[in-house]
């Protein structure tokens, strides 16, 4: 965006720094007129600043009619349109992450898990006959370890409960003990 601004009679221009809480700087053009301080631009660098000020000071000194001058936000646009991209994605991940729902049916002897995701909606069956226990499946992250229940059947094969991990140990560990208590089976972890 380009701000066409008419300053009557400046008197000075300076950089008025402002330090952050966590020390983080910032930097404005202050520009002095008989009818108070005007700051045309924020978000540049102290250079892009400091280059706008003695402009706007030579200027002053100079005895000259006219004065043009631009000032761009573009390191400033580009680093708020990554954080909206990120942003973004997040969201589009939150919104099209699989969402997993998983029933033991005693009275048909059946266990059903429905994922709906983007490509639709996948169903795994199994007799629950076949079940052997739940345990917790753990991986080791960056941050630590994540954990997430999952089923494991005869023939030891092992099918995830959930696709996603997550660091709640305890609720997981809470989810397959009752599972395993309403099957009556043995804990396998």
């Amino acid at each position: 965006a380009i701000t066409t601004v008419k300053l009557f009679d400046p008197k000075k221009a300076y950089v008025l720094t402002k330090t952050g809480r966590r020390g983080s700087k910032s930097y404005k053009t202050i520009i002095v007129t008989p009818n108070g301080e005007f700051s045309p631009l924020s978000h540049a660098s102290y250079q892009q600043n400091s280059d706008f000020v003695n402009k706007v000071n030579n200027f002053i000194t100079s005895g000259e009619n006219n004065l043009s001058v631009q000032q761009h936000q573009r390191e400033y646009l580009n680093f708020m349109s990554f954080i909206f991209f990120i942003m973004m994605v997040a969201g589009a991940y939150l919104f099209t992450s699989p969402k997993s729902n998983c029933s033991f049916y005693k009275n048909l002897g059946k266990l059903i898990i429905e994922r709906q995701g983007l490509r639709g909606t996948e169903t795994i069956e199994h007799s629950l006959d076949l079940i052997l226990y739940m345990e917790i499946e753990q991986k080791k992250v960056k941050g630590g370890m994540v954990y997430r229940p999952v089923i494991v059947l005869k023939g030891l094969q092992k099918i995830p409960m959930m696709l996603e991990f997550t660091r709640q140990e305890r609720h997981i560990s809470d989810i397959v003990r009752r599972i395993n208590l309403f099957l009556g089976l043995q804990d396998g972890y």
